[in-house]
């Protein structure tokens, strides 16, 4: 059988990370950012294995080491999240989708999720569990959706295909599980990008036949392909896994041209008007050269009077949402239980399926209790 570096890595972050996590970190460098531990092992054990790393990208690549990657962390999510694939029909096309329904009964509101991968890897397939903790953690249906990938489909095929899966949906909505009335977008990077694309295309558009907007919930979003100088393009461009190299070549396979670059539905950012959006719950990472792009869409939208919930999820690199360490699953609760205020639904009364914690919303640190107890 002859040996596959890939698969050799990932086993070598699996049990390192387990390694790791059973140790308090300690940090030589104090004028470092704090990274949490399992990914500092992760950037550790990247850049210690960069020198025999394949140097040639291709798309194909690419797409492989996505599918290996998260092929490691979807059985952490709930498994008793009912599913059924799909095929959406409307505007001449066909979209593979994939349904979510939480336990329970009565129809429910929908969340349409765009999964992230740089416009060019990702599936249904790698974001299958992150799908699952997002149903369980918000009590609502979710509609993944498989829209055409990059190169081979550029922009701005994902938001026409996105338009045609909410048509079919508003087409369905009489279902007895789907209430097509309260829907949220919502997605991880280039699919936050989608997600946050489509809310402008739907205010603008105002088609009767397309089911109004709810929310967006939009983790680590790229919101302006146009510019690479922000702070934290400055900051973390390199060295956190996620590069400045590696988004532009994404942006690269997925505009026609460098101009599509400043139109609004591939860079959000560059609308000349946020107002009217739908309300948004927004996560950056600490170490993401695109945290920028979210904290500085959600500073638009709160000028433009939309109702926002931002965070920045301090020691963190891009990828984390989906990983199911206490990070990403705290973020997905918290997710969760916004949708669920958002929508005007009781709490959410289990947890996502890997979320240890007592509660949706995450637990105080030692430090915040202790502050708590002292005020009282």
């Amino acid at each position: 059988m002859p040996f596959d570096r890939s698969v050799f890595t990932l086993l070598v972050l699996l049990f390192g990370a387990l390694y790791l996590l059973l140790w308090r970190r300690r940090r030589s460098d104090r004028t470092s950012p704090r990274v949490d531990p399992f990914f500092a092992f992760l950037i550790a054990a990247e850049r210690a294995t960069s020198s025999w790393r394949r140097k040639d990208v291709s798309v194909a690549w690419k797409r492989r080491e996505t599918e290996l990657a998260t092929r490691l962390v979807i059985p952490f999510y709930p498994r008793d999240i009912d599913t059924r694939d799909l095929v959406a029909k409307a505007r001449g096309r066909r979209i593979p989708v994939r349904r979510y329904l939480p336990p329970g009964s009565g129809r429910r509101p929908v969340i349409v999720y765009f999964h992230g991968g740089g416009w060019v890897t990702g599936s249904i397939e790698t974001h299958d569990g992150l799908c699952r903790g997002l149903a369980a953690s918000s009590a609502c249906a979710v509609i993944s959706v498989e829209y055409s990938l990059a190169p081979e489909a550029r922009f701005p095929t994902p938001i026409q295909e996105g338009t045609a899966v909410l048509e079919w949906l508003a087409e369905k909505g009489a279902s007895p599980e789907l209430d097509a009335s309260r829907v949220v977008l919502a997605g991880d990077s280039a699919g936050a990008a989608i997600a946050a694309a489509l809310c402008i295309h739907l205010r603008d558009l105002r088609y009767a036949r397309l089911p109004p907007i709810s929310g967006q919930v939009l983790f680590v979003p790229a919101t302006d392909l146009s510019r690479f100088d922000t702070e934290s393009y400055r900051k973390f461009g390199e060295g956190y896994m996620l590069t400045e190299r590696d988004i532009r070549w994404f942006r690269d396979q997925y505009l026609r041209d460098l101009s599509d670059a400043y139109d609004p539905l591939a860079s959000p950012l560059r609308a000349a008007s946020l107002a009217g959006l739908p309300p948004a719950f927004i996560a950056s990472a600490g170490l993401d050269p695109l945290s920028s792009d979210g904290e500085q869409y959600a500073k638009r939208l709160k000028e433009a009077g939309v109702p926002v919930e931002f965070i920045k999820v301090p020691g963190v690199v891009h990828a984390f949402i989906g990983v199911p360490t206490r990070p990403g699953r705290e973020t997905l609760a918290r997710a969760g239980a916004w949708i669920a205020a958002t929508l005007g639904l009781p709490s959410a009364r289990r947890k996502s399926g890997h979320d240890r914690t007592q509660s949706q919303i995450p637990r105080l640190s030692l430090r915040s209790r202790i502050s708590k107890r002292a005020r009282r």
